[in-house]
């Protein structure tokens, strides 16, 4: 299941009056710096450097922590409030928000304390890219007050009190405007084989929803189950109950059964023993010509119904850590992407560029390619967030492309000052989604109510022209 890249639109106007981003959304380079002392100093690194990142201007007014981690994987609990006085003066921003975070500092809940309140634009690119085209196609014009990860997905609830439900890869569970409706989770809502599928394959998972639809005219039932908050698959069946695909999560961190890969033709087995000895699969799925396996490091693998191999789709390349002793895109869950243990091959130079402005990111793909605007090398890595960027060979970053995305404010501030001050100056309240560096000097893609616009600089940082 190649994920769709990450996308954070929903630049409308309504949006911009009542949840317009903080500074890492906005790119406003006048906006100040986040206060994460005090309270804040309670909270693990990465939910710090979340904070400072993402809600600039604001200070913790109270951080609790569970003695023990929730059912839904909470267990530091943050009270965010503005601290600045120009921001505290405007309607912009919620001036009290809600976070929770997990064991390692990764959010799980954000929401406004402030009723009809929308969360900042730039909360939207923590997203999969179809739940905020979604979003943005439906419900044009309506904030979002809160989103939470679920152990099969995401909650978003607008400002208008809706609530829609969405599956890991941004599929819609929920959404009565439009009668999709996910069915409760009653046991006796599935047939003798899902049943004993599930009892003798995942013994100690619970359903959480169920949801019948049609792929390419042929009713499927989809169930999704959980055993933890970090524990949790998607299982696809026929109307009849047989299994057509189990799903887990891309980082390996939840790999398929091994009873579940036992029924498997033994070619296949053969085939990820021999040269995936130890990278984790996340995905099993039967296909009308065969099999399709999914391994950590966006490897797919394609067998016959005998088990013979008959393609790899490899997108990790030779520097992906799917072929390394270290497979799996943060597969690490206690240190999960903050020093890019899985970047392969990168120069330190390039690494330490992630871990700075991507501290929350995953690695999906490194590749080493031809330079298409000189001779050399170079390196395009692909977040799973949906950015992409690439180096040079010995690590200076080239370009930064967040694919309408809006830019963390740490990466705009790479650019001159000069041309953020023109940037400033000439797109007041607009997000930059890329940068790049080009042979005459700068490139910047803005996003203007919804439009991407092209400035272009010298190197020295002087205006040159806009293509739109």
């Amino acid at each position: 299941m190649k994920k769709q890249i990450l996308v954070a639109l929903l630049a409308t106007a309504t949006l911009a009056s009542v949840g317009c981003t903080k500074d890492d959304a906005t790119n406003l380079i006048s906006a100040p710096e986040a206060t994460v002392q005090g309270e804040a100093g309670k909270l693990p690194t990465q939910a710090r450097q979340f904070v400072a990142e993402y809600f600039r201007g604001y200070a913790a007014s109270e951080v609790k922590t569970n003695a023990v981690e929730t059912e839904n994987g909470t267990l530091y609990t943050s009270i965010l409030e503005k601290t600045d006085d120009q921001l505290r003066a405007t309607v912009i921003l919620p001036s009290r928000v809600k976070i929770e975070f997990d064991r390692n500092g990764q959010w799980r809940e954000i929401e406004s304390l402030i009723d009809g309140a929308a969360l900042p634009e730039n909360i939207l690119g923590l997203l999969p890219a179809p739940i905020v085209q979604y979003v943005q196609r439906n419900y044009a014009g309506i904030g979002i007050h809160e989103i939470e990860r679920k152990s099969y997905g995401y909650k978003v609830e607008l400002v208008n009190d809706k609530e829609l439900l969405f599956d890991r890869n941004g599929e819609v569970l929920s959404d009565n405007k439009k009668g999709q409706k996910p069915q409760q989770p009653q046991n006796n809502q599935l047939d003798n084989n899902v049943q004993y599928f599930v009892r003798t394959h995942f013994p100690s998972y619970k359903v959480a929803y169920i949801k019948n639809d049609h792929d390419n005219g042929v009713e499927r039932r989809k169930v999704y189950i959980r055993k933890s908050y970090w524990q949790s698959f998607k299982l696809v069946f026929d109307m009849q109950g047989n299994w057509l695909e189990v799903e887990g999560d891309d980082y390996g961190r939840t790999p398929v059964p091994a009873s579940v890969l036992a029924l498997l033709p033994q070619g296949v087995a053969d085939a990820l023993s021999r040269s995936y000895p130890s990278v984790p699969v996340t995905s099993v799925e039967k296909k009308l010509s065969g099999y399709k396996i999914e391994l950590a490091g966006d490897i797919e693998l394609y067998f016959d119904r005998d088990g013979r191999l008959q393609g790899i789709d490899d997108d990790s390349n030779v520097d992906n850590p799917g072929n390394s002793n270290n497979p799996g895109n943060g597969s690490n869950p206690s240190n999960p992407g903050n020093d890019y243990p899985n970047a392969g091959n990168l120069p330190q130079l390039a690494k330490s560029f992630l871990a700075q402005h991507y501290p929350n990111g995953y690695v999906k793909k490194v590749e080493r390619k031809a330079r298409p605007d000189r001779d050399g090398k170079m390196y395009e890595v692909d977040l799973t967030n949906g950015t992409e960027i690439d180096f040079t060979a010995d690590g200076q970053w080239i370009k930064v492309d967040g694919d309408e995305r809006p830019l963390p404010q740490s990466v705009v501030d790479l650019l001159p000052s000069n041309v953020r001050q023109d940037l400033q100056r000439r797109f007041r309240g607009a997000t930059m989604s890329s940068i790049k560096k080009t042979r005459s000097g700068y490139k910047v893609e803005v996003l203007v109510r919804g439009d991407d616009v092209e400035v272009y600089y010298d190197a020295r940082g002087n205006f040159q022209r806009i293509d739109d």
